[in-house]
């Protein structure tokens, strides 16, 4: 829009309710439906009430059920080559994309 890349339900808001209000970063959503364009749904607010609806509606990442032990032995299966990350995941009771993340490094970066 204008030469610009923009989010298409910033692009939504501004066709069809106005101008979002400095101060609000976010787009939100109504039917908690994140794809959803439908100007109806759509209500401009701050990261922090996005935050809060999302957890209201219980769709927030919540703390890991893991322990540092149970990170540990994840890490010794995969490089040890004795499961996939969904043989694991399924293990432990976690994604699949969890276990990669713990196995990269890129979650749990404190257990070395």
């Amino acid at each position: 829009m204008n030469g610009r890349a923009r989010m298409a339900t910033q692009v939504a808001h501004e066709l069809f309710i106005g101008d979002i209000p400095k101060g609000t970063e976010n787009i939100r959503h109504t039917c908690d439906n994140p794809g959803c364009v439908n100007p109806e749904h759509l209500i401009a607010g701050t990261v922090k009430e996005n935050a809060a609806d999302r957890e209201g509606r219980d769709r927030g990442n919540h703390p890991s059920k893991l322990t540092d032990h149970d990170v540990l032995w994840i890490r010794w299966f995969h490089a040890n080559g004795k499961a996939s990350y969904r043989e694991i995941g399924r293990a432990f009771r976690i994604r699949w994309d969890h276990v990669r993340d713990v196995v990269k490094r890129k979650a749990w970066k404190h257990l070395k």
